[in-house]
């Protein structure tokens, strides 16, 4: 479990496998997603099957006030080269109250001090200002465009590609 001052992290549970589902099949929910795949539940335990079994992601359910707000996660971790892509969902209901901000700072501090993960990146829609606001104001740095990257909606989409080194996330202490 890691603790802020407004959240909590605590890790998924299989419990928590329909609210998941339920967050990644509302399209209010989806928009701080790279992009709106709906999912079953079946399909959602076996994702946290293979979580369980690998020691290549760690996810989170983010609490506030002791309800759930959303989730964020490190996936597709390379021991070797010590990286990892950081994801986040916050609830529509739950955005502009810092909670995005706050998760993706403890996320930071997981994976730089407890996991010692030399970098981080992530990918975010080229035209979803208010995630890549949130992404820069965290200390991450724009490090190219990945043009038709994702298709959704009917259409091809750019995606920012975004990272942090653990000196740049130092330098922000």
């Amino acid at each position: 479990m890691l603790k802020g001052q407004k959240i909590l992290l605590r890790p998924v549970e299989i419990e928590d496998i329909p609210l998941l589902a339920e967050w990644k099949n509302n399209r209010d929910d989806t928009i701080s997603l790279n992009s709106y795949k709906p999912v079953t539940e079946l399909q959602e335990e076996a994702r946290y099957s293979l979580e369980q079994e690998d020691n290549r992601s760690y996810s989170f359910i983010i609490e506030a006030r002791e309800e759930e707000a959303g989730y964020c996660g490190l996936q597709n971790i390379d021991w070797i080269s010590r990286r990892a892509e950081i994801n986040i969902l916050i609830t529509s209901e739950n955005r502009q109250k810092g909670y995005g901000k706050e998760a993706i700072q403890l996320l930071l501090t997981f994976a730089f001090n407890d996991l010692n993960l030399h970098r981080i990146y992530l990918t975010c829609i080229y035209d979803n200002k208010s995630a890549l606001n949130l992404y820069k104001s965290t200390g991450f740095k724009d490090e190219g465009i990945l043009r038709q990257h994702i298709y959704t909606d009917g259409r091809y989409e750019d995606m920012h590609l975004l990272g942090m080194l653990k000196e740049e996330w130092l330098k922000l202490l």
